[in-house]
């Protein structure tokens, strides 16, 4: 007897999910009507057809009564059915019983109409995630809100199953047809073992014309000498600004509030280069510097080849820059070794290419810059290649840690002296001025880490997290602008120290609560001094913060 109950019940769930075509049918107002859907009987009932702007018609279904529904409106019923309103007709006397009519669409989700076929396009991925797909032709895709699209070629989308040359897309995949050897140049077409696949054709791979950047060397310091791609050739980058001697003095820096919660920072170096990056942020009530997702590093990290495995699983910090943070560059290139001589840069690391062995970064002044690395094997393992960056007339040191999935951290010798040994970097301002952005052990990227746990989601031996540090110095986080000394005039030859105080307000908010230097303080809501050293310090209203450099000293 259960047995037979059982069969009943999987027969009424498969009449229920199988029998389920939707339909489309009038009715006149007053009208009552039985219908069939998916194995269920609708009693209907059109109550009332109101004649107003826009005209709204209401329903008795089993029972239940509806809510007034205008033209292209939907409702849920109990049981999950859906009832679309496709359009009212109103008679001319606008009168009950009259010739008012109602045309709707009862049909379920699960019907196997993508895109609201029967239902005015109402339907989307939201409403009936099942049915996407389900018709041949249409593809449910992870926009804002989901929604069914039509595919189509060209569309630059991998709809499921998709097979189509001109969005790169073999079988719903995203394929690299100029290099993938089992789709080369059009899906399913497999070189054989002989042959590799370049520029979409299957040929005898050719020889290198390179296999280091050293081979590239044209002798010619400002360019970015360069042996890449397949085959490997040499190519030549120039480097922006190389060259140049410094700007003029002049110019100003800026704080300047972005939101309630943000600061970005705006100078330019010695090649006059305007910069404008995300500086300082508070997420929850912790500063944190640069913005949301993207760190501001500038602290070297503490790395060198001569470390042993057994010292890698020790260290901190060997690798502290991760892909989209920003950091700063800069290198005393003369023979003074004062700081006010160096040239800074900010850069932001866009990339990394492990098969073709390309870095890829931006810097704001000068857009994308490429370099190309030498593949590394040292026996602590934590490498997979070292590079040269120039920006400038300097150039910068780089090794890359050896973890998956593309997001390969960076040891960067940041102020050009060929050692990564955790040293804090100041940023050099057009008119030799420094900036000291705060505390810098608190600037990391993220972590680099021995995996000692086997952590399956790490693959290598080591572990990459590319979350930045928290400051958790206390509530106040301070930003200082060291003056040019002064070297005529009856003031001593001293530095002119100016600190500005940024801290947490209520809700999470960043305001500057003062500016502090030699004899003066400025205070919110707007305040300004001109100081003997040839400064205009202004405070503005919107809490932003504007130093201007008045004359040539």
């Amino acid at each position: 007897m259960r047995f037979i109950s059982a069969l009943l019940l999987i027969f009424s769930f498969l009449a229920l999910s199988v029998a389920a075509e939707p339909f489309t049918t009038t009715m006149e107002e007053g009208e009552r009507d039985t219908f069939t859907l998916g194995g269920r009987n609708y009693a209907i009932e059109v109550m009332i057809i109101e004649d107003a702007t826009p005209a709204t018609v209401t329903f008795n279904i089993n029972g239940q009564i509806t809510p007034q529904m205008a033209e292209q409106e939907s409702f849920v019923l109990r049981d999950t059915a859906k009832m679309f309103i496709n359009n009212i007709t109103l008679n001319e006397a606008g009168e009950a019983g009259s010739g008012d009519t109602v045309t709707f669409t009862l049909f379920y989700c699960g019907d196997a109409l993508c895109d609201g076929q029967q239902t005015g396009g109402k339907e989307s991925c939201l409403s009936c995630t099942s049915d996407c797909g389900c018709q041949p032709g249409y593809d449910c895709r992870d926009y804002n809100p989901p929604a069914c699209f039509l595919t189509q070629c060209g569309d630059n989308w991998c709809s499921s199953g998709e097979t189509c040359e001109r969005d790169s897309c073999c079988k719903g995949n995203r394929t690299d047809l100029e290099r993938d050897r089992n789709n080369c140049g059009a899906c399913g077409n497999v070189c054989n073992d002989k042959l590799v696949c370049i520029n979409g054709l299957c040929q005898t791979e050719p020889p290198d014309q390179c296999s280091t950047n050293a081979d590239c060397d044209d002798k010619n310091v400002c360019t970015t000498d360069i042996c890449g791609g397949r085959p490997r050739v040499c190519y030549h980058e120039p480097i922006p600004y190389c060259g140049l001697s410094y700007a003029p003095y002049g110019g100003s820096v800026q704080l300047e509030s972005r939101g309630n919660d943000e600061y970005t920072l705006e100078f330019s170096n010695r090649y006059d280069v305007t910069y404008m990056t995300p500086y300082l942020t508070n997420e929850g009530g912790i500063f944190k510097y640069g913005d949301n997702d993207k760190d501001l590093v500038f602290i070297e990290a503490n790395f060198s080849e001569d470390m042993t495995l057994e010292d890698a699983r020790r260290t901190e910090n060997m690798f502290n820059i991760g892909i989209l943070d920003y950091f700063i560059l800069s290198s005393i290139n003369d023979s003074t070794g004062d700081v006010r001589n160096a040239t800074s840069h900010i850069v932001r690391y866009n990339s990394i290419d492990t098969s073709d062995r390309i870095l890829s970064f931006d810097e704001e002044g000068s857009g994308t810059a490429q370099f190309s690395y030498d593949p590394l094997d040292l026996p602590n393992g934590v490498v997979i290649g070292k590079a040269s960056l120039r920006f400038g007339n300097n150039n910068y040191i780089a090794y890359i840690g050896n973890v998956s999935y593309s997001q390969n951290p960076l040891a960067i010798d940041m102020d050009g002296d060929r050692i990564i040994n955790r040293t804090e970097i100041f940023v050099t301002t057009k008119a030799a001025n420094i900036l000291d952005f705060g505390n810098a052990e608190e600037s990391d990227g993220g972590n680099f880490s021995y995996n000692y746990g086997n952590n399956w989601q790490c693959v290598t031996t080591f572990c990459w997290s590319n979350v930045g540090d928290g400051i958790v110095s206390g509530t106040t986080s301070d930003f200082v602008f060291l003056t040019k000394r002064r070297t005529m005039g009856h003031l001593p030859v001293t530095d002119q120290i100016v600190t500005t105080h940024i801290q947490t307000q209520p809700e999470n908010t960043l305001n500057i609560t003062s500016v502090e230097g030699r004899h003066f303080t400025l205070l919110p809501p707007q305040d300004r001094k001109r100081t003997a050293y040839g400064f205009l310090f202004e405070l503005y209203p919107d809490i932003n913060l504007r130093i201007s450099y008045l004359r040539r000293r």
